[in-house]
Parts: structure tokens; C-alpha cells; sequence
């Protein structure tokens, strides 16, 4: 994949937003709002 090839906003709080979903860990602070990542 290169950069610029997602169509979705990709920051800090998506990227820990999808790890905490991946783990089942509850959302942390700024993250709760965040959209998980697309795996695709």
C-alpha cells in the first residue's frame, strides 16, 4: 500500500482505536470517538 492510497482518515486515534478492538480493550480518551481502521 502506499501513502495516500486510503480513503478514510488514518491518525494516532484510528490506529489505537483499531489495536484497543483488535484486543477487546475498552477505548481509551480521544480514541472512544475514533473510527477503527478498514483492514482490507
Amino acid at each position: 500500500m502506499r501513502p495516500g492510497d486510503r480513503a478514510e482518515r488514518v491518525d494516532h486515534y484510528a490506529v489505537l482505536r483499531t489495536i484497543e478492538d483488535a484486543y477487546g480493550l475498552p477505548p481509551l480518551g480521544a480514541a472512544a470517538q475514533a473510527v477503527p481502521l478498514r483492514v482490507p
